[in-house]
């Protein structure tokens, strides 16, 4: 996640079924899967209205709404080969071979502008943006609210972030939140865990015994996971999705728009957004689904 955003959704002061610009109504059936014209791709990364793909030759291509709610422009990425790609509201960040991270679109609060370090983690949120470091594996932030919600010292193998709060997974396996915790999502539970994700107001983890756990707000079921095993999972707004080793795709939580009715097929990769969802397939093709307002899933 990643990965957002039910205070995103919901600052924009519409009701579902109204577009964030206009308040036009809109049907909730009418959003449909859309696939891109074009294969090739390896990875892809869903924001809030606008979503970025990383091609084979390790070029990056961007589509949604230019400039989201501000002025810069989410849509042109960096010229250069890049490795891993992430994408939240109004900007995106890259990162290299040699974990140099570049970030583009919306620089509230600085999010957009990362420390020239090394990195071997990105993590990229609503309002801050984090990284662990290649050399003595330390989390660094920037952005929103740093300076009041540091990382704490430690050895981390990820970290993930959401609306104000951060997640991190220690390299012995526990878990450790901070930041915005009204519903409990910066609150992490005891266990080992191998993978984590952060969402809007919600969190999820797989432990050690590949059983999945989630926390915080739970306003749509989007903390209460299957009892499946996942290999990759991503937290969106108010939804999260989880790929099997299968290549079967299953999401839970809010469906307004479709966004927890995935689509069959075989897939790699998956990547939960504001309210939609893209997702890469075992024949390079990426396929969108959910809220498509400003064309963000619909993939060239």
């Amino acid at each position: 996640m990643t990965p957002y955003l039910f205070l995103l959704i919901t600052s924009c002061a519409n009701t579902p079924g109204e577009t964030a610009e206009t308040g036009e109504t809109t049907d909730a059936n009418d959003w449909t899967v859309q696939r891109s014209t074009t294969d090739g791709w390896v990875a892809v990364a869903a924001g809030f209205q606008h979503t970025c793909g990383l091609r084979q030759d390790k070029t990056i291509q961007c589509w949604g709404r230019e400039g989201d709610f501000f002025d810069e422009d989410p849509l042109s990425p960096p010229a250069g080969e890049w490795d891993l790609l992430r994408s939240n509201q109004g900007y995106s960040c890259a990162m290299n071979d040699s974990g140099i991270v570049d970030c583009w679109g919306d620089n509230e609060f600085g999010k957009a502008k990362p420390p020239i370090e090394n990195f071997a983690y990105l993590g990229v949120g609503y309002g801050h943006a984090c990284g662990i470091r290649t050399d003595d594996m330390s989390a660094a932030c920037w952005g929103w609210a740093v300076q009041d919600y540091p990382p704490p010292p430690g050895s981390y193998l990820a970290i993930e972030v959401g609306y104000h709060f951060t997640i991190s997974l220690s390299t012995d396996g526990t878990l450790y939140g901070w930041g915005f915790d009204h519903e409990g999502q910066a609150s992490t539970p005891s266990g080992d865990y191998t993978m984590i994700t952060a969402g809007g107001e919600h969190a999820c983890a797989v432990n050690s015994e590949q059983s999945t756990v989630c926390w915080g707000s739970n306003d749509y079921g989007q903390s209460e996971p299957p009892l499946t095993q996942f290999t990759e999972i991503d937290a969106g707004g108010n939804h999260t999705c989880g790929l099997e080793s299968s290549g079967e795709i299953h999401c839970w939580g809010d469906n307004y728009y479709g966004q927890s009715s995935p689509p069959s097929g075989e897939f790699i990769s998956i990547s939960a957004g504001g309210a939609y969802n893209c997702a890469v397939d075992n024949e390079s093709f990426i396929y969108c689904w959910g809220w498509n307002s400003f064309g963000e899933a619909s993939p060239p």
